[in-house]
């Protein structure tokens, strides 16, 4: 039993050493709590624009917060004098009714749409409220979860693949990351998802950043400084790039490809993934157009076409 009576009256070296024996936190984040480690610019600068420095509050902690028969630690900032203090008091005094107790009444979730580069936001903002109802009825039915269960860019979820990749390792399972290179900031938690990967899959749709921003709409500039970070690191990788006749089969953008690559030891082959229909009714039950109707599957001939050229950089090219 963990002593949280007086937590107030403690050192810091203590208040401390009853959270660790409490086994709150694991040993990484409890070690970041212990060195009291701010954040540094660079962190900052990549998570809002126009940073000029970093501001510090007092981070207390209120202990023994007890709901639905479980006691919690609740982690409070704020410069207010007395609010951890009444907080403190209020969690004693719930605690000897019973503490709270909670009840689901109905599942909610909060969906976010991210949107670059827009011209019109009055009128783009008017088009999601007239699609209000089939942008929820997705979502809902993309419970549980799209992005933790199978679905969307992992990358984006780095610190929860490289604890589901840690877990597999235990177990002795492989790990493979299946990923567009999208990474925004390279920190220590990018490193350990990488260090207990296996192989990388890595997406390199176009090359031609003029046609991937046409076809993606966004630069390809993360996806190829990841491609280097991969090299850098000799993680092997497979490089996967999808044949879009009219769009990716150009021989100009396939020795850009090349070009780009010729060297990476790191890569042990790369694939080439014919364009399909498969997804196409998925615009149609969606309301959508779908932009490549007109675009066929590309021909065993264009196929080894490419092969060739990208067997010239020195790689294996399957397909």
């Amino acid at each position: 039993m963990n002593n949280w009576s007086g937590f107030y009256k403690k050192t810091r070296d203590e208040r401390l050493n009853v959270i660790k024996e409490a086994n709150i936190l694991d040993n990484e984040h409890f070690d970041l709590l212990n060195n009291n480690k701010i954040l540094d610019f660079e962190t900052a600068n990549n998570m809002v624009e126009n940073v000029v420095g970093t501001f510090s509050l007092p981070f207390s902690v209120v202990p023994n917060f007890v709901v639905d028969k479980k006691s919690y630690l609740v982690p409070m900032i704020t410069e207010e004098p007395s609010v951890v203090a009444a907080c403190s008091n209020a969690g004693k005094i719930v605690e000897r009714c019973g503490g709270f107790s909670t009840t689901i009444h109905d599942r909610k979730m909060i969906g976010h749409i991210a949107l670059y580069d827009i011209n019109d936001v009055e009128a783009t903002c008017n088009l999601i409220l007239d699609n209000k109802e089939l942008l929820l009825k997705t979502a809902n039915e993309a419970y549980p979860s799209i992005v933790k269960r199978g679905g969307g860019e992992a990358i984006l979820q780095a610190e929860f693949v490289r604890d589901w990749f840690r877990a597999c390792k235990k177990e002795g399972i492989s790990t493979c990351l299946d990923t567009n290179g999208f990474v925004r900031h390279y920190d220590h938690v990018i490193d350990e998802l990488i260090d207990v990967t296996d192989l990388v899959l890595l997406d390199l749709k176009e090359l031609n950043d003029q046609v991937h921003q046409n076809l993606i709409g966004v630069p390809n500039k993360r996806t190829l400084e990841f491609a280097k970070y991969l090299q850098k690191r000799n993680q092997p990788v497979w490089i996967r790039y999808v044949v879009v006749p009219g769009y990716t089969d150009s021989d100009h953008d396939v020795h850009l490809l090349g070009q780009f690559i010729e060297g990476m030891t790191n890569i042990e082959k790369v694939e080439l993934l014919p364009y399909h229909r498969l997804g196409a009714h998925k615009w149609a039950a969606m309301g959508e157009k779908y932009e490549l109707e007109d675009v066929k599957p590309p021909t065993k001939e264009s196929l080894e076409h490419i092969k060739a050229i990208l067997e010239g950089y020195g790689h294996v090219v399957k397909y």
